[in-house]
């Protein structure tokens, strides 16, 4: 068995690029490659994050020629029409519709779009409504950003399995070798400003019943591979949210205050967040529940020997997890798709794990009151109209944002 990763990084998305990417070429049309697929027994898939485009494909390790020719193909020679792109924005149109009918989303897109006002993290990966809109006659749009990040220098392709690495490369320079890009700088991405100070904003969630959402994130810096510092930040969600930390037990199991909590590691490959996001029982005030999660967040940045046996614990359970999920092609493959994204050496796995083994108390301290302070805080609520309460903003589009334009992608 063999999984062929394809990752693209950017910090901005055309949302019907990867539906496209399925349309095929002029020498191999979407029928066609279809049928080849099917034939060579492949399964396919494709997400996008912040950061990064992934196309992911398993099959049998002696199908890896025929399928890196298929695939060389449609990178290099994708069949771009405007009948397809407002085939796809109809689909993308769809999604976004869904999403806004989920306050998990809602709440999160909310969240960045406080928290960020320059940066393209201020969106989701589907976009703006206007972008969104506009899509259905955004040719031109779609083959800019094609041309602009769909390209051999920003590409990163990783094959696991049962293989013979100098047969696969040798395969590789016949197929992806002889895919060429023009010259081309790379588009600026702009740098957010430092926060200011505690940023609030509400969404009033007039889409049916749905409980309070609480989040609540930090401004962090971006992940580096092997770092100490981040390494510490990567166990906050272990500390603060798994069902062994104490603010994940006080507000689920002891105080009955949230239906669940959840966090993730913060790994943006610019600046990002930290966050933690809730939902709350029935009836229960989000500051509470806030007061509580800023006191777990002051208990990190105490001194004394409380805190040593939980981060020992946190690093333990996050670097035994780390080798343990390595243990098939398919974890190998996103693995080490995911570190080439770190502007560092692709095999750079080793040390992520190694750094999150070695985090003790006084590096989670150090990042907390570096970072998990009030100046760059930043608190969302999702709450129903009779809880809405005045003079609290919902999330903004973002002054400094250029204003959407027909087709435009960013």
């Amino acid at each position: 068995i063999m999984h062929l990763q394809l990752k693209l990084q950017h910090h901005v998305n055309h949302p019907i690029l990867c539906h496209l990417m399925f349309h095929g070429t002029q020498t191999v049309p979407r029928e066609e490659r279809e049928q080849r697929l099917v034939r060579l027994g492949v399964t396919e898939n494709a997400w996008t994050s912040a950061d990064a485009t992934v196309y992911h494909l398993l099959a049998r390790a002696d199908r890896l020629p025929a399928l890196l020719e298929l695939e060389s193909d449609r990178f290099a020679h994708l069949s771009l029409t405007a009948a397809g792109v407002r085939k796809e924005a109809g689909a993308v149109q769809g999604e976004m519709r869904k999403g806004k009918a989920n306050p998990d989303r809602a709440a999160m897109d909310g969240l960045m779009a406080t928290a960020f006002r320059v940066h393209p993290y201020h969106h989701s990966t589907i976009g703006l409504d206007a972008d969104v809109a506009g899509m259905g006659e955004g040719l031109t749009a779609a083959q800019d950003f094609f041309a602009s990040w769909y390209r051999p220098d920003n590409l990163t392709v990783v094959v696991a399995g049962g293989i013979d690495a100098e047969v696969v490369l040798a395969d590789m320079r016949r197929t992806w070798g002889q895919w060429k890009a023009p010259p081309r700088d790379p588009p600026k991405v702009p740098v957010e400003p430092a926060q200011d100070g505690l940023r609030r904003a509400q969404i009033v969630w007039d889409q049916g019943p749905a409980n309070t959402r609480l989040a609540i994130g930090w401004r962090v810096p971006a992940f580096v591979p092997g770092a100490r510092e981040s390494a510490a930040l990567a166990l906050l969600p272990e500390l603060l949210a798994s069902k062994v930390a104490p603010l994940h037990r006080k507000l689920v199991e002891e105080e009955r205050l949230a239906n669940w909590v959840y966090m993730e590691a913060p790994e943006g490959r610019d600046p990002g967040l930290a966050f933690l996001l809730m939902e709350l029982r029935d009836g229960v005030d989000p500051a509470v529940v806030e007061d509580a999660v800023l006191e777990a967040i002051a208990e990190l940045k105490e001194d004394g020997p409380e805190l040593s046996p939980r981060v020992r614990l946190a690093a333990s359970r996050a670097g035994r997890s780390a080798v343990l999920t390595l243990d098939s092609p398919d974890a190998w493959a996103s693995a080490l798709g995911n570190a080439s994204l770190y502007r560092g050496n692709p095999l750079d796995v080793e040390p992520i794990v190694a750094a999150l083994g070695a985090v003790r108390a006084d590096d989670v301290r150090a990042a907390a009151r570096r970072y998990l302070v009030p100046d760059q805080c930043t608190i969302l609520t999702l709450v129903g109209p009779d809880q809405a309460v005045v003079g609290i903003e919902p999330p903004p589009i973002g002054p400094e944002l250029p204003a959407p334009t027909a087709g435009g992608a960013r």
